[in-house]
């Protein structure tokens, strides 16, 4: 099984993070009639608040969450990855 390596998100992750999201929740416009929010998220304040953590693959970038601050908790609403990795160790069940 592959090695995933999962590390707090820098500002240099944003062009990933931000792609990696609107291939991950394209699929949901036809259905829902708009981009789902997730596509149009403030990922640089996000970033910068140390609240995205990524998945790293042999190098490569192929997966983030966002970890929203709730009380004393931190709660994560969606685990976006890039479709080609649904058949990998990342996107099984």
């Amino acid at each position: 099984m592959p090695l995933i390596d999962i590390r707090t998100a820098l500002v240099t992750d944003l062009t990933d993070i931000q792609s990696c999201a609107r291939l991950a929740y394209s699929k949901y416009i036809s259905r829902i009639g708009r981009e789902p929010a997730p596509m149009h998220a403030d990922y640089a304040s996000l970033v910068g608040y140390g609240y995205i953590d990524v998945a790293i693959l042999d190098s490569h970038f192929v997966g983030y969450v966002v970890f929203y601050p709730e009380a004393i908790i931190f709660t994560s609403k969606t685990l976006p990855y890039y479709p080609s990795m649904v058949a990998s160790a990342l996107g099984s069940d």
